[in-house]
């Protein structure tokens, strides 16, 4: 089974948004090839691909969070 090295910084430490959009593209795609692998896969696979797939989504979420807070800080009402 692939593994993928987790090699970028949390959204949090990105000072731009154009890094963290370059960021999450990565990450629906590993999603994306989890949802793909977990269909096909035999019964005693599913659990740890689940499981990656489960911390990949924990990430791409706070990723959208923090690309949503920092967007609406922007719009503040005085």
């Amino acid at each position: 089974m692939q593994s993928y090295k987790r090699s970028y910084i949390p959204c949090i430490l990105f000072s731009s948004l154009v890094l963290v959009s370059v960021e999450v593209r990565p990450i629906e795609d590993r999603i994306k090839e989890l949802c793909e692998r977990a269909a096909t896969a035999e019964d005693s696979e599913v659990p740890e691909l689940l499981a990656e797939l489960k911390e990949l989504l924990a990430e791409h979420s706070a990723s959208v969070r923090y690309l949503a807070a920092k967007t609406l800080s922007r719009f503040k009402v005085p």
